[in-house]
């Protein structure tokens, strides 16, 4: 190999190795039908962008403290709908909410499954 094909290879590895490094993380929540049912099973390219990260930690500490936050809220729905100070209709929102946060997912901004 002569050297401007070396200094080319090489060039390409940078190329590569700027790519992986400079690849975020998306935090991704499924689509949600027109009954408000969440569609864990649809292809990731239909699903919404929530957010943006800087590493795969720091984007799964963001979807643990969603889903928890969005499962209280639930539960303190819940809990009023026992006892009568709440509707049923009003625990559909914070349902579908804790739906939608628990199927939500951390994937590299690279994968192919968004396209």
């Amino acid at each position: 190999m002569n050297s401007e094909n070396r200094v080319l290879a090489g060039e390409n590895e940078m190329t590569k190795l700027w790519l992986v490094i400079a690849m975020g993380w998306y935090l991704m929540g499924p689509p949600i039908d027109d009954k408000g049912v969440v569609l864990p099973e649809a292809p990731l390219r239909k699903w919404s962008h929530v957010a943006s990260f800087d590493s795969a930690r720091e984007c799964q500490t963001i979807q643990f403290m969603r889903e928890r936050r969005a499962y209280k809220v639930f539960r303190e729905v819940q809990d009023d709908v026992r006892t009568g100070r709440a509707t049923i209709q009003e625990q559909l929102g914070p349902s579908a909410d804790w739906a939608f946060a628990s199927r939500s997912q951390c994937v590299n901004s690279g994968d192919p499954r968004l396209r």
